[in-house]
């Protein structure tokens, strides 16, 4: 979690200094689909620990 919020911190003063980077927009797209990917992930683990 402390990984998550760590990572979508620095959106705002990105935005700040560059402000349309297009590198930038993808990286955030990329790391906000990896943290989705995570999440989901999870749910199916914790899903499947509550059956078995």
């Amino acid at each position: 979690m402390a990984e998550m919020i760590h990572k979508e911190n620095p959106r705002p003063v990105n935005g700040l200094t560059h402000p349309k980077p297009p590198k930038g927009n993808n990286f955030i797209t990329f790391n906000t689909s990896k943290i989705n990917a995570t999440k989901t992930l999870a749910l199916i683990l914790q899903n499947l620990n509550t059956t078995h």
